[in-house]
């Protein structure tokens, strides 16, 4: 069953971390990513219950209007131009994307460019070009379109959006907002180079895409494993 965005609005109800005290459940809180990485896509599967911030304000030098790919110059962001402002201090829900200069085609370009060869972009690159050309007003209804869509593709379920936002200090809660940003894959270097899982060969860091285009359905097992993974081998990370 195919999940619209209206759809996860309505199932994807609110959740108050207050009622979560069991110690017996994962729960993971982080903002939305644009085109988000393998790992922050792992990281998902390996929770029981997963919750989008809703109520933050914008951060500058996150993966919220960015994501990373290799390229030929070694990584490289593809980014969504943001209208001038003072988005520090702005709701996350009120940032809007600049259209002031045509970036849509050339991210087209890139994509092609960059992932054209391989085996399963022509199967799903519509479905995100679709997503893409519908000029979107504001970077989170972008986001929450895009990650419903990759949700969909590789079985994730839905996430909750927070009902208000607060700081979780409970002890079965990871707290990932503005923890997995490009500077924290700096600091991690061997997120950044090809990892091979069984028969899978990725780089953690990069978008999604990257696996989704060159496993195609296998993508949905290769984020099983690679939770798994991560489960064991979490410490030191955060």
């Amino acid at each position: 069953m195919r999940h619209e965005y209206s759809d996860w609005c309505t199932a994807a109800h609110t959740f108050d971390m207050k009622t979560n005290q069991t110690g017996e459940r994962l729960t993971m809180v982080s903002e939305l990513q644009f085109l988000p990485s393998t790992f922050y896509l792992a990281l998902i599967g390996g929770a029981d219950r997963y919750m989008i911030e809703q109520w933050e304000n914008y951060n500058k030098g996150s993966f919220r209007n960015k994501c990373m790919t290799s390229g030929n110059q070694r990584f490289q962001y593809l980014i969504i131009p943001l209208q001038k402002g003072k988005h520090r201090s702005q709701s996350i829900r009120d940032v809007k994307i600049s259209y002031d200069e045509d970036w849509i085609t050339p991210m087209r370009h890139r994509l092609q460019t960059e992932f054209g060869s391989l085996p399963y972009f022509e199967y799903y690159i519509h479905g995100f070009e679709h997503i893409l050309s519908q000029q979107w007003e504001f970077l989170f209804d972008l986001n929450a379109h895009i990650f419903g869509h990759i949700v969909d593709l590789v079985g994730l379920p839905l996430p909750s959006f927070t009902s208000r936002y607060d700081s979780y200090h409970l002890p079965e809660t990871l707290d990932l907002r503005d923890r997995i940003t490009p500077r924290f894959f700096r600091d991690q270097p061997r997120l950044m180079e090809p990892m091979d899982l069984d028969y899978f060969t990725f780089i953690p860091a990069n978008t999604i895409l990257e696996c989704l285009f060159s496993y195609g359905p296998e993508t949905e097992l290769l984020l099983r494993k690679y939770g798994s993974y991560l489960k064991d081998n979490i410490d030191g990370l955060f």
